[in-house]
């Protein structure tokens, strides 16, 4: 998931440049050149948004997975539910910072995920996959809008987390 949000930066950075070349072509034209200011600032803004989204939502799974072997929670149906719920949790909280800017949340639940838990010797490592469902039709992200721009973030299919903790 780090990956996406690495190749939408420098995109996104371009993309702002060759406003600003716009901009500076109509030197003239102050309005135009503030409107053209305005709407790359609202697309950089929306991109920032999406890529503290994504960061949120790899720190909820890890930090889930850690909490649930931390209270000896080591079934997959436990940890799935945990994981679930902390990434909802990260959804209602963008929700509440961002109010009208989060567009069409679409929630997790616990059978979108494939939890595999692996244990020896005083350690677990625990594989965690967004599967999307049974039939891998299952989304879950958000819509992103800040003034005129729009993000999309969503959880790919087949995403997935490794995290080694104690027993």
């Amino acid at each position: 998931m780090r990956l996406q949000g690495f190749t939408a930066i420098p995109l996104l950075v371009v993309f702002v440049a060759a406003l600003i070349v716009l901009a500076g072509a109509a030197q003239g034209e102050g309005e135009f050149r503030a409107e053209i200011m305005k709407m790359g600032l609202e697309a950089e803004k929306a991109g920032f948004v999406r890529y503290e989204l994504e960061n949120a939502v790899d720190k909820a799974v890890e930090f889930s997975v850690e909490r649930s072997l931390a209270g000896g929670k080591f079934g997959p149906g436990e940890i799935k539910g945990e994981v679930a719920g902390e990434v909802n949790k990260v959804f209602g909280g963008f929700g509440k910072i961002y109010g009208e800017g989060m567009l069409d949340v679409y929630i997790t639940s616990a059978e979108q995920w494939a939890v595999f838990v692996i244990t020896h010797g005083g350690i677990a490592v625990v594989t965690v996959t967004f599967t999307g469902g049974l039939y891998r039709d299952g989304s879950s992200g958000s819509g992103i809008s800040v003034g005129g721009s729009k993000a999309v973030f969503r959880i790919p299919r087949g995403y997935t987390r490794v995290v080694v903790g104690a027993v």
